[in-house]
């Protein structure tokens, strides 16, 4: 179980995709309209 833990946070990106995914969930709790998309004539945009 430890080796495939430390091979897991062993990865270049871990530690990066962790902290973003990390973010990511802060920022969905705080303010759900983040991630709120729509698209007008064709183009997407974020509401704000």
């Amino acid at each position: 179980m430890m080796a495939k833990a430390k091979k897991i946070t062993g990865y270049r990106l871990f530690l990066p995709l962790t902290c973003l995914i990390i973010v990511l969930l802060i920022n969905l709790v705080t303010t759900p309209a983040f991630f709120k998309i729509s698209i007008n004539n064709g183009v997407s945009m974020g509401i704000s």
